[in-house]
């Protein structure tokens, strides 16, 4: 008799640890759907640039919607050249957005 409660312990011991050890191996790092990497989401392109007064036009046909207020980088070949702020003005596909920092040019893409 103890010799059977002995068997069925250890197989209940055994099939605990089986199935509990899934989930620690590592996940596979080339697998795609498990590393994401954020990409950009593009919103638009710079339309024109008013250097004076420190605001841009963004052509945003491309973009659904785009709230007030916030920040979006301006990139030129992948790399961050400004950033904007988006203003409550608009005429769609037309926004108007100040200049935070740095020095937009037109054809500049807009991404958040």
């Amino acid at each position: 008799m103890t010799s059977r409660y002995y068997r069925s312990l250890s197989f209940s011991i055994l099939l605990i640890v089986g199935f509990s050890g899934c989930g620690s191996f590592p996940k596979n790092e080339g697998d795609p759907a498990i590393k994401k990497e954020k990409e950009p989401i593009r919103l638009g392109v710079v339309a024109a640039v008013h250097e004076e007064f420190r605001f841009v036009i963004v052509d945003a046909s491309t973009a659904s919607l785009i709230a007030a207020s916030s920040k979006a980088s301006v990139q030129r070949d992948n790399a961050e050249v400004a950033v904007i702020e988006f203003d409550k003005e608009r005429r769609r596909p037309f926004i108007s957005a100040k200049i935070v920092s740095g020095e937009p040019k037109v054809g500049d893409d807009v991404v958040q």
